[in-house]
Order: C-alpha cells, then structure tokens, then sequence
C-alpha cells in the first residue's frame, strides 16, 4: 500500500495564532516545534507499506504519485491549507 503523509506548508498571512504570538510566551525565543505525528506514523507503519512523507516547508507535494491513502497532520493555524490540499479537484485518483 501506498502512503502519503502530507505536512501543510506554513501561511505566509500574519494571524493571531502565528509563531510570533507564541515567542512572547516563551521567553522572547522563536517558538520552533515539529508535529511529532508524521515522523511517529512513519515508524510505525509496517515495512511492506511505502510512505512516502511531504512536508510542504520543504519541498511541494507530488500530487501525481498515487497514494492509497493519504494523511494530513495540521496546526489549527494551518487548517485552511490542509483544506485547500483535501480539496478534490488539486488531485485525481485513478484505480491501481
């Protein structure tokens, strides 16, 4: 089985929720974390599977390469991207 686990990129429109508002929390440091979903998935996912893993603050999704199922790990903050990937006319599916 062919899995993509999909990381949303980061908006570039200021909000409310963005990671400057959490470093004022934090000792005036740049609040860095990573969702642990994706990575964690990955390792336990048995090795017959291929997962393939997209994290859009690095490189875009393949929206070409045919996953049979695909995750979406998302911030609140970055919901309205995770959507706008859901979105079933950004891709096709065809039948393996």
């Amino acid at each position: 089985m062919n899995i993509a686990l999909i990381i949303p990129k980061n908006s570039s429109e200021k909000s409310f929720y963005d990671y400057k508002f959490y470093s004022t929390f934090l000792l005036s440091k740049k609040y860095i974390s990573y969702l642990l979903a994706i990575p964690t998935l990955t390792a336990l996912t048995p090795s017959e599977h291929h997962v393939r893993v997209f994290d859009e603050n690095i490189e875009e999704i393949d929206y070409i390469w045919q996953a049979d199922i695909v995750g979406i790990s998302v911030r609140t903050m970055f919901a309205e991207r995770a959507y706008t990937i859901y979105e079933p006319t950004s891709y096709t599916l065809t039948a393996h």
